[in-house]
Protein backbone atom coordinates (compact mmCIF):
# COMPACT_ATOMS: atom_id res chain seq x y z
CA UNK A 1 0.00 0.00 0.00
CA UNK A 2 1.41 3.39 -1.01
CA UNK A 3 1.40 6.43 1.27
CA UNK A 4 -2.14 7.42 0.26
CA UNK A 5 -5.65 7.22 1.61
CA UNK A 6 -7.28 3.81 1.22
CA UNK A 7 -10.61 3.32 -0.51
CA UNK A 8 -13.31 5.82 0.36
CA UNK A 9 -15.31 3.15 2.19
CA UNK A 10 -12.31 2.38 4.44
CA UNK A 11 -11.51 5.96 5.39
CA UNK A 12 -12.25 5.39 9.07
CA UNK A 13 -9.55 2.74 9.36
CA UNK A 14 -7.26 4.58 6.95
CA UNK A 15 -5.20 6.16 9.73
CA UNK A 16 -4.01 2.88 11.19
CA UNK A 17 -3.69 1.28 7.74
CA UNK A 18 -1.40 4.00 6.41
CA UNK A 19 0.71 4.07 9.59
CA UNK A 20 1.23 0.31 9.42
CA UNK A 21 2.00 0.37 5.70
CA UNK A 22 4.46 3.27 5.97
CA UNK A 23 6.46 1.68 8.79
CA UNK A 24 6.40 -1.78 7.22
CA UNK A 25 7.77 -0.29 4.00
CA UNK A 26 10.54 1.47 5.91
CA UNK A 27 11.52 -1.78 7.63
CA UNK A 28 11.39 -3.90 4.46
CA UNK A 29 14.72 -5.31 3.31
CA UNK A 30 16.14 -3.90 0.08
CA UNK A 31 18.71 -5.02 -2.43
CA UNK A 32 21.29 -3.64 -2.50
CA UNK A 33 21.08 -2.54 1.15
CA UNK A 34 20.91 1.27 1.44
CA UNK A 35 23.76 3.24 3.00
CA UNK A 36 23.51 4.43 6.58
CA UNK A 37 23.00 8.00 5.34
CA UNK A 38 20.14 6.83 3.12
CA UNK A 39 18.57 4.90 5.99
CA UNK A 40 18.69 8.01 8.18
CA UNK A 41 17.14 10.07 5.40
CA UNK A 42 14.34 7.58 4.73
CA UNK A 43 13.59 7.19 8.43
CA UNK A 44 13.33 10.93 8.97
CA UNK A 45 11.12 11.24 5.88
CA UNK A 46 8.80 8.52 7.18
CA UNK A 47 8.51 10.33 10.50
CA UNK A 48 7.56 13.56 8.73
CA UNK A 49 4.96 11.71 6.67
CA UNK A 50 3.46 10.12 9.77
CA UNK A 51 3.24 13.46 11.56
CA UNK A 52 1.49 14.97 8.51
CA UNK A 53 -0.91 12.00 8.53
CA UNK A 54 -1.75 12.57 12.20
CA UNK A 55 -2.45 16.22 11.42
CA UNK A 56 -4.76 15.29 8.58
CA UNK A 57 -6.85 13.17 10.95
CA UNK A 58 -6.50 15.38 14.00
CA UNK A 59 -10.08 16.68 13.75
CA UNK A 60 -11.39 13.16 14.31
CA UNK A 61 -8.65 11.89 16.60
CA UNK A 62 -8.70 12.54 20.33
CA UNK A 63 -6.66 15.60 21.27
CA UNK A 64 -4.68 13.78 23.97
CA UNK A 65 -3.81 10.91 21.62
CA UNK A 66 -2.73 13.29 18.87
CA UNK A 67 -0.50 15.33 21.19
CA UNK A 68 1.10 12.24 22.71
CA UNK A 69 1.85 10.43 19.46
CA UNK A 70 3.01 13.58 17.66
CA UNK A 71 5.42 14.32 20.51
CA UNK A 72 6.78 10.77 20.37
CA UNK A 73 7.38 11.01 16.64
CA UNK A 74 9.03 14.42 17.05
CA UNK A 75 11.49 13.04 19.60
CA UNK A 76 12.34 10.06 17.40
CA UNK A 77 13.10 12.45 14.54
CA UNK A 78 15.27 14.66 16.71
CA UNK A 79 17.38 11.69 17.75
CA UNK A 80 18.61 11.44 14.15
CA UNK A 81 19.21 15.17 13.66
CA UNK A 82 22.99 15.15 14.07
CA UNK A 83 23.47 12.42 11.49
CA UNK A 84 21.24 14.23 9.01
CA UNK A 85 22.93 17.62 9.51
CA UNK A 86 26.36 16.18 8.72
CA UNK A 87 25.10 14.94 5.35
CA UNK A 88 23.31 18.24 4.69
CA UNK A 89 26.54 20.20 5.25
CA UNK A 90 28.39 18.24 2.59
CA UNK A 91 25.57 18.48 0.07
CA UNK A 92 25.13 22.19 0.72
CA UNK A 93 28.84 22.81 0.22
CA UNK A 94 28.74 21.13 -3.18
CA UNK A 95 25.78 23.30 -4.23
CA UNK A 96 27.50 26.40 -2.89
CA UNK A 97 30.26 26.12 -5.48
CA UNK A 98 27.66 26.58 -8.22
CA UNK A 99 26.33 29.71 -6.48
CA UNK A 100 29.73 31.39 -6.58
CA UNK A 101 30.64 34.01 -9.16
CA UNK A 102 32.68 32.88 -12.19
CA UNK A 103 35.73 34.45 -10.54
CA UNK A 104 35.31 32.67 -7.19
CA UNK A 105 34.01 29.32 -8.41
CA UNK A 106 37.40 27.82 -9.41
CA UNK A 107 38.93 28.75 -6.05
CA UNK A 108 36.12 27.14 -4.06
CA UNK A 109 36.09 24.08 -6.34
CA UNK A 110 39.84 23.60 -5.98
CA UNK A 111 39.54 23.68 -2.19
CA UNK A 112 36.32 21.63 -1.95
CA UNK A 113 38.08 18.61 -0.43
CA UNK A 114 39.79 20.75 2.23
CA UNK A 115 36.54 22.53 3.03
CA UNK A 116 34.67 19.25 3.33
CA UNK A 117 37.32 17.82 5.63
CA UNK A 118 37.29 20.90 7.85
CA UNK A 119 33.50 21.00 8.05
CA UNK A 120 33.30 17.29 8.84
CA UNK A 121 35.87 17.46 11.61
CA UNK A 122 34.17 16.88 14.94
CA UNK A 123 30.67 17.32 13.47
CA UNK A 124 29.84 13.76 12.51
CA UNK A 125 28.59 11.06 14.81
CA UNK A 126 30.56 7.84 14.64
CA UNK A 127 29.14 4.94 12.58
CA UNK A 128 28.37 3.07 15.80
CA UNK A 129 26.52 6.09 17.19
CA UNK A 130 24.46 6.47 14.01
CA UNK A 131 23.65 2.75 13.95
CA UNK A 132 22.57 2.87 17.59
CA UNK A 133 20.40 5.94 16.96
CA UNK A 134 18.78 4.24 13.94
CA UNK A 135 18.12 1.08 15.92
CA UNK A 136 16.50 3.08 18.71
CA UNK A 137 14.44 5.11 16.23
CA UNK A 138 13.18 1.97 14.51
CA UNK A 139 12.25 0.46 17.88
CA UNK A 140 10.23 3.59 18.58
CA UNK A 141 8.51 3.42 15.20
CA UNK A 142 7.74 -0.25 15.73
CA UNK A 143 5.97 0.70 18.94
CA UNK A 144 3.99 3.38 17.06
CA UNK A 145 2.93 0.75 14.52
CA UNK A 146 1.65 -1.56 17.26
CA UNK A 147 -0.27 1.21 19.02
CA UNK A 148 -1.77 2.40 15.72
CA UNK A 149 -3.69 -0.87 15.38
CA UNK A 150 -5.93 0.33 18.21
CA UNK A 151 -6.48 3.89 16.99
CA UNK A 152 -9.95 4.92 15.90
CA UNK A 153 -11.57 8.07 14.54
CA UNK A 154 -14.91 9.51 15.60
CA UNK A 155 -15.99 10.99 12.27
CA UNK A 156 -16.60 9.66 8.78
CA UNK A 157 -16.32 11.02 5.27
CA UNK A 158 -14.65 14.32 4.44
CA UNK A 159 -15.49 15.66 7.90
CA UNK A 160 -12.83 13.32 9.31
CA UNK A 161 -10.14 15.07 7.25
CA UNK A 162 -11.32 18.60 6.50
CA UNK A 163 -10.38 20.29 9.82
CA UNK A 164 -6.84 18.92 9.80
CA UNK A 165 -6.29 19.66 6.10
CA UNK A 166 -7.57 23.21 6.42
CA UNK A 167 -5.58 23.85 9.59
CA UNK A 168 -2.29 22.64 8.07
CA UNK A 169 -2.77 24.78 4.96
CA UNK A 170 -3.76 27.82 7.03
CA UNK A 171 -0.63 27.42 9.17
CA UNK A 172 1.48 27.42 6.01
CA UNK A 173 -0.27 30.50 4.70
CA UNK A 174 0.40 32.39 7.94
CA UNK A 175 4.04 31.23 7.91
CA UNK A 176 4.38 32.48 4.33
CA UNK A 177 3.00 35.89 5.34
CA UNK A 178 5.59 36.18 8.12
CA UNK A 179 8.40 35.11 5.78
CA UNK A 180 7.34 37.62 3.13
CA UNK A 181 7.29 40.38 5.73
CA UNK A 182 10.77 39.51 7.02
CA UNK A 183 12.50 36.49 5.46
CA UNK A 184 14.66 35.49 8.44
CA UNK A 185 16.24 32.07 8.74
CA UNK A 186 13.78 31.03 11.46
CA UNK A 187 10.69 32.25 9.61
CA UNK A 188 11.73 30.49 6.43
CA UNK A 189 12.46 27.29 8.34
CA UNK A 190 9.05 27.47 10.03
CA UNK A 191 7.46 27.96 6.61
CA UNK A 192 9.30 24.93 5.27
CA UNK A 193 7.95 22.72 8.06
CA UNK A 194 4.39 23.69 7.11
CA UNK A 195 5.05 23.24 3.39
CA UNK A 196 6.33 19.70 3.92
CA UNK A 197 3.25 18.83 5.98
CA UNK A 198 1.00 20.19 3.24
CA UNK A 199 2.98 18.26 0.62
CA UNK A 200 2.56 14.96 2.44
CA UNK A 201 -1.13 15.58 2.99
CA UNK A 202 -1.52 16.22 -0.74
CA UNK A 203 0.25 12.88 -1.31
CA UNK A 204 -2.35 11.22 0.89
CA UNK A 205 -5.18 12.95 -0.98
CA UNK A 206 -3.84 12.27 -4.47
CA UNK A 207 -6.27 9.34 -5.09
CA UNK A 208 -9.16 11.83 -4.97
CA UNK A 209 -8.17 13.16 -8.41
CA UNK A 210 -4.64 12.02 -9.27
CA UNK A 211 -3.56 14.29 -12.10
CA UNK A 212 -4.44 17.77 -10.79
CA UNK A 213 -3.59 16.97 -7.15
CA UNK A 214 -0.22 15.58 -8.27
CA UNK A 215 0.63 18.93 -9.87
CA UNK A 216 0.08 20.80 -6.61
CA UNK A 217 1.93 18.11 -4.66
CA UNK A 218 4.93 18.42 -6.97
CA UNK A 219 4.93 22.20 -6.60
CA UNK A 220 4.84 21.85 -2.81
CA UNK A 221 7.71 19.38 -3.02
CA UNK A 222 9.74 21.81 -5.10
CA UNK A 223 9.01 24.61 -2.64
CA UNK A 224 10.10 22.41 0.25
CA UNK A 225 13.34 21.58 -1.55
CA UNK A 226 14.14 25.25 -2.13
CA UNK A 227 13.47 26.12 1.50
CA UNK A 228 15.45 23.09 2.62
CA UNK A 229 18.46 24.15 0.58
CA UNK A 230 18.24 27.63 2.09
CA UNK A 231 18.13 26.13 5.60
CA UNK A 232 21.09 23.86 4.87
CA UNK A 233 23.01 26.86 3.57
CA UNK A 234 22.39 28.59 6.90
CA UNK A 235 23.72 25.52 8.72
CA UNK A 236 26.79 25.64 6.51
CA UNK A 237 27.37 29.30 7.35
CA UNK A 238 27.16 28.59 11.07
CA UNK A 239 29.59 25.70 10.79
CA UNK A 240 32.03 27.82 8.75
CA UNK A 241 31.84 30.54 11.38
CA UNK A 242 33.10 28.13 14.04
CA UNK A 243 36.09 27.28 11.82
CA UNK A 244 36.96 30.67 10.40
CA UNK A 245 40.28 30.80 12.30
CA UNK A 246 41.60 27.66 10.62
CA UNK A 247 44.49 28.77 8.36
CA UNK A 248 43.39 26.71 5.35
CA UNK A 249 39.98 28.41 5.33
CA UNK A 250 40.99 32.03 5.88
CA UNK A 251 41.84 32.71 2.19
CA UNK A 252 38.43 31.38 1.18
CA UNK A 253 36.30 33.49 3.51
CA UNK A 254 35.47 36.27 1.07
CA UNK A 255 34.54 33.88 -1.73
CA UNK A 256 32.52 31.75 0.71
CA UNK A 257 30.59 34.76 2.04
CA UNK A 258 29.81 36.06 -1.44
CA UNK A 259 28.61 32.63 -2.61
CA UNK A 260 26.32 32.16 0.40
CA UNK A 261 24.78 35.60 -0.14
CA UNK A 262 24.11 34.75 -3.79
CA UNK A 263 22.69 31.38 -2.82
CA UNK A 264 20.30 32.78 -0.22
CA UNK A 265 19.12 35.53 -2.57
CA UNK A 266 18.36 33.12 -5.43
CA UNK A 267 16.73 30.44 -3.27
CA UNK A 268 14.56 32.85 -1.29
CA UNK A 269 13.40 34.76 -4.33
CA UNK A 270 12.29 31.59 -6.10
CA UNK A 271 10.78 30.04 -2.96
CA UNK A 272 8.72 33.04 -1.95
CA UNK A 273 7.44 33.53 -5.48
CA UNK A 274 6.39 29.89 -5.68
CA UNK A 275 4.94 30.02 -2.17
CA UNK A 276 2.75 33.00 -3.05
CA UNK A 277 1.21 31.00 -5.90
CA UNK A 278 0.84 27.74 -3.97
CA UNK A 279 -0.86 29.50 -1.05
CA UNK A 280 -2.95 31.96 -3.07
CA UNK A 281 -6.26 30.25 -2.22
CA UNK A 282 -8.02 30.81 1.09
CA UNK A 283 -8.04 27.81 3.48
CA UNK A 284 -11.82 27.71 3.39
CA UNK A 285 -11.99 27.65 -0.40
CA UNK A 286 -9.24 25.05 -0.66
CA UNK A 287 -11.00 22.73 1.79
CA UNK A 288 -14.26 23.20 -0.09
CA UNK A 289 -12.60 22.34 -3.40
CA UNK A 290 -11.13 19.16 -1.97
CA UNK A 291 -14.50 18.28 -0.46
CA UNK A 292 -15.88 18.38 -4.00
CA UNK A 293 -13.04 16.10 -5.13
CA UNK A 294 -13.83 13.77 -2.22
CA UNK A 295 -17.53 13.65 -2.99
CA UNK A 296 -16.77 12.68 -6.60
CA UNK A 297 -14.18 10.08 -5.55
CA UNK A 298 -15.25 6.48 -6.27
Amino acid sequence: MAFALPAKARLGEGLSLVVTSEIDELFAGREPPPSVDDRVHETRKSIKRLRALLRLYRGSLGHALFELEDARLREIGRSLGQARDAVALRESLERLVHCASPVDRPRLADHLAALTSALDYGSRASPDEVSAALHSAHDGLGAVRERARGWSVDRSGWSALAPGFRRTYASGRRALGRALHRPSEKRLHDFRIQVKRHQYQLTLLEPLWPEPVKVFRQEAQRLGELLGQDHDLSLLEKRFETLRERPELAPLERAFRAATENGHADLRREALDLGARLYAESPRRLAERYREYFDAWV
